[in-house]
């Protein structure tokens, strides 16, 4: 502090050492929080997480042996899985809608019906969603009836009868271990655990980034973040379908907690209501995250960085497979030379499917990495 002088000193000149004092302070003041600002930085920019991009993997382009298969299917309206030698797939516009042909493909490959049709009735369905393959059977869900089935050599059963639901309100489930985990249009969670006896173990509600600050109900943001998981053990790994956004969870006494996320473009949505219904509308410069399987070591996700601005219908075909360990850790990024609409590993193997549509028509393609 300026010391005033002692004595007798003209009002003019004490008036002026009380301006230099004033001015002193607040200087002083002005410097201690430009030193804590300049003390606080290194700590803030340690802590801000950076954003997540493919630099983060290894990449390693791969090259693979494209069949075409000339048979009535129409690949737009399919979902495919592999499991045991044969492709399976889901047509969503045939009466009869599950079929496999064996792998590889020849160009006029035999297609087998496996005879679940289409209805209301009580051997029947009416949409079949989230196919999975497990290591003794394929399930999917019959979202309007909310019924889990399995199917295996030709044997199908039903595994899970959720009760309370409205049509179409379950999109996702998949089973890990003895107890089941849901997701779709729900009220008041994003995922839901339980028991063979429907017993709610667990509920997890809290959406990626900024989303749970909007104002927009729970089953609006799920509309939003429509998604798909694989699962090992007591781990599953979450993609947000139309999105750059993975997750990846640890179920620990039945309490779902996510150990790690990343997020590779920005996705901001808004809810849209006209004429009795909601839709989605959200701004992208691609569709990101297309699908998701796994094995034992690792995670892997179909990702798409190709531009709607550049190519519309292709920007819904996936260019690199992501690799991930079950904690979250990038292994490697595979680079296509073919643009893949869905894909599916091989297990046990270093080989994986891959399938699409172009000029020629449905193809598949093999790939080894």
């Amino acid at each position: 502090m300026v010391p005033l002088l002692s004595g007798r000193i003209p009002w003019g000149k004490y008036h002026e050492l009380l301006v230099i004092q004033k001015c002193y302070l607040i200087i002083l003041a002005i410097m201690k929080k430009l030193i804590l600002i300049v003390l606080l930085i290194p700590i803030i920019l340690s802590c801000k997480k950076n954003p997540a991009t493919l630099n983060d993997f290894k990449k390693y382009p791969v090259k693979g042996i494209k069949y075409y298969q000339t048979g009535k299917v129409n690949p737009s309206n399919t979902r495919f899985l592999y499991y045991h030698n044969r492709i399976y797939w889901i047509d969503y516009h045939q009466d009869e809608f599950l079929f496999s042909m064996k792998i590889p493909p020849e160009p006029n490959s035999l297609i087998y019906n496996h005879n679940i049709k289409k209805g209301k009735g009580p051997d029947e369905f009416m949409m079949i969603l989230s196919p999975k393959r497990y290591s003794n059977y394929i399930s999917f869900l019959d979202s309007f009836k909310s019924s889990l089935f399995f199917f295996n050599n030709d044997t199908l059963f039903k595994e899970l009868q959720l009760s309370g639901f409205a049509p179409f309100q379950i999109q996702q489930i998949i089973k890990i271990n003895s107890n089941y985990l849901y997701s779709g249009l729900l009220d008041s969670s994003r995922f839901v655990l339980c028991d063979a006896e429907q017993k709610i173990l667990s509920k997890y509600d809290v959406f990626p980034g900024e989303s749970n600050e909007l104002p927009y109900k729970t089953a609006d943001k799920n509309m939003a973040y429509l998604n798909s998981f694989t699962s090992k053990n007591n781990a599953f790994v979450n993609i947000i379908y139309d999105s750059g956004i993975i997750e990846f969870f640890k179920i620990k006494q039945d309490s779902i907690t996510k150990i790690k996320e990343f997020k590779y473009n920005d996705f901001e949505y808004s809810l849209i209501h006209e004429n009795g219904a909601t839709r989605v509308s959200s701004s992208k410069d691609n569709t990101g995250f297309i699908d998701i399987c796994s094995d034992d070591k690792y995670v892997y996700s179909l990702h798409s960085t190709i531009s709607w601005k550049d190519n519309e219908e292709l920007a819904y075909f996936g260019d690199y497979i992501l690799i991930y360990s079950w904690d979250g850790e990038p292994i490697k990024a595979l680079e296509l030379d073919t643009p893949l609409r869905g894909f599916s590993i091989v297990p046990g193997t270093n080989k994986f499917w891959g399938w699409g549509h172009d000029s020629k028509g449905l193809f598949f393609v093999e790939y080894n990495f």
